[in-house]
């Protein structure tokens, strides 16, 4: 898939996210245009790995919806399967600052970031369901040698406002 695409399928996705019950892993597999299977360990996880993008990126997508809560994770693999948190110069695929000004546009308000050793968090909130419930967007972040912050995952989850 294009990177672009992959991008604009993720903010729709994260748009589309209204109320309790539209987070679900058919609906994710049908906005980013993949599929997801069950896994074989007998819990309700649905993934799809190996994903390739260009610049020998790769992704992969996964659903986890244990009855408690439900979680959307897109993970970005760096070339040559590279950690991009014990590398000192890690490429960047999707720059944080950039992904943070899409998801306000489409009503997300974002807060600042925080150390997660190894790694920065940046979280993204907004009010569905009448305020009931609040749709998160969370960015797992990693540093580049010139300050930059990158995405490593996207998680998407349903919380309490």
């Amino acid at each position: 898939m294009d990177f672009e695409k992959l991008q604009s399928s993720i903010i729709s996705f994260a748009e589309s996210f209204k109320r309790p019950g539209d987070l679900t892993g058919e609906s994710l597999a049908k906005s980013l245009g993949i599929p997801l299977t069950l896994s074989t360990d007998g819990s309700n996880v649905l993934a799809s790995g190996g994903l390739r993008l260009a610049n020998s990126f790769s992704y992969e997508v996964i659903f986890d919806d244990n009855f408690k809560s439900k979680e959307a994770r897109i993970s970005f693999c760096m070339p040559g399967g590279v950690d991009p948190f014990s590398t000192p110069s890690p490429p960047c695929l999707l720059k944080a600052d950039e992904f943070t000004k899409k998801l306000e546009a489409v009503g997300y308000d974002s807060n600042e970031d925080y150390y997660w050793d190894p790694s920065w968090l940046r979280q993204h909130s907004r009010p569905i369901h009448n305020s009931e419930k609040v749709a998160i967007v969370t960015l797992r972040l990693y540093k580049q040698a010139n300050g930059d912050l990158c995405v490593n995952s996207i998680e998407i989850e349903e919380g309490d406002p």
